[in-house]
């Protein structure tokens, strides 16, 4: 059918809106409920978040702290180890010490023993060469003098 007289241009546009709208608004509307319902699972979800993360940031304080008494109980553990091995070290220095001077006497000992018999083996040349002079000078008419 012919439509007499003219169009309506306005009335053409008006339709075909009231056309879509019908078609497009409970699309629309259920789009809108369904970004709605995401963005309260959205908030629940960043709520959620932002509490385990508040959580997680409290524990790891907590840790942080227990870590530094534990580092400051073995820092100090080991400092006691170590003062408590600067006695045994020194005993230990002076026992070397010790053992060298030891070392020493013996060997001045073995040496003294060395020089004792070297002096006593002298004494008796000593004593055998005065009895040869004094059989020479005797020999010869003179009279030894005494031995000191």
């Amino acid at each position: 059918m012919r439509r007499k007289g003219k169009d309506n241009p306005n009335g053409v546009v008006e339709g075909i809106r009231k056309a879509i709208q019908d078609l497009l608004v409970p699309e629309l509307k259920a789009i809108q409920v369904t970004l709605q319902h995401h963005a309260k699972l959205i908030h629940n979800l960043q709520r959620q978040t932002e509490e385990r993360f508040g959580k997680a940031k409290g524990q790891l304080a907590s840790l942080r702290q227990e870590m530094n008494e534990r580092f400051t109980k073995v820092w100090e553990a080991i400092n006691k180890l170590v003062e408590g091995q600067q006695h045994p070290q020194m005993a230990l220095q002076r026992i070397l010490d010790l053992m060298d001077v030891t070392e020493m006497v013996r060997e001045t000992q073995s040496r003294q023993k060395v020089v004792e018999t070297q002096v006593k083996e002298l004494r008796e040349q000593v004593k055998h060469l005065r009895s040869m002079m004094e059989i020479m000078l005797r020999q010869r008419g003179i009279e030894p003098l005494p031995p000191p």
